[in-house]
């Protein structure tokens, strides 16, 4: 697991580079410079990355907490970069109901 210490000390490389935390979640380091959340999870067979934020406005724990979000909504079948993107457009809950009601989860009654 990752600390602030070693996060802080992160340098940009000639290639960007990950440096894992747990579960999924790592910062990632662009040859920029610019660090940033991310989190790789696999949903229907297909592995994807959900951006959690950029360091330093999202602490450690701020990133572990958003991340650990992001695999509840996997679990239950919820692709959150897509929940994202629908909150992002239309906040209400009818809009984040449809999408849940196409999981087959959600179809099984689970």
């Amino acid at each position: 697991m990752l600390t602030v210490k070693q996060i802080e000390a992160a340098k940009p490389k000639d290639k960007p580079y990950r440096m894992l935390d747990s579960n999924g979640l790592y910062l990632y380091v662009p040859v920029s410079g610019k660090k940033v959340w991310q989190l790789r999870y696999k949903l229907d067979g297909k592995e994807k990355v959900l951006t959690v934020g950029k360091y330093p406005l999202m602490s450690l724990p701020e990133a572990r907490d958003k991340a650990w979000t992001a695999r509840k909504d996997v679990y239950v079948g919820v692709d959150p970069v897509k929940a994202k993107k629908l909150s992002v457009k239309d906040n209400s809950f009818s809009a984040i109901y449809q999408v849940r009601r196409k999981t087959p989860s959600f179809r099984a009654g689970i």
